[in-house]
């Protein structure tokens, strides 16, 4: 609400320097209302499940608890030496042994928690289902 606010007045700006105020304040509407829709998911356990080419099934499972995404440990990961270069620093934290995820791993979104066991970029909304098999995207907007 805060940078919405802020680029909304007129002046010089100051903060983002790399944005215009209408990009800043865009974003700032979209930041709001995913951090909305993702305190719509209602708190407990999610899994994944996934078919890796050449390494065959990983099974993950997620914890939803206080605003957020924590991956168990004992979730079953794709190979580290498969993964992309860049990756979020936080699933740059994640142990995983023989496979295996060793530590329980806080993650601020859907997607970051997706990245602990495929490796890989993803959509956590699609990839993180609910006990009948539904993603969580049905807890968001029908709008976003």
């Amino acid at each position: 609400i805060v940078v919405q606010l802020l680029s909304s007045f007129d002046g010089k700006q100051i903060y983002p320097e790399t944005e215009t105020k209408q990009e800043a304040f865009v974003e700032a509407v979209e930041e709001r209302k995913e951090n909305q829709n993702i305190s719509k998911i209602p708190e407990g356990i999610y899994k994944l499940s996934h078919n890796i080419k050449g390494y065959g099934k990983i099974t993950a499972t997620m914890q939803i608890k206080d605003g957020q995404f924590i991956v168990l440990h004992g979730s079953k990961c794709s190979p580290i030496e498969k993964a992309p270069k860049q990756k979020p620093e936080i699933a740059k934290t994640a142990i995983i042994k023989d496979g295996v995820l060793q530590n329980d791993v806080p993650c601020p979104s859907p997607s970051t928690a997706g990245w602990i066991p495929l490796n890989k970029p993803n959509n956590g909304w699609l990839e993180w289902k609910n006990n009948n098999g539904d993603p969580i995207s049905i807890y968001r907007d029908k709008e976003s």
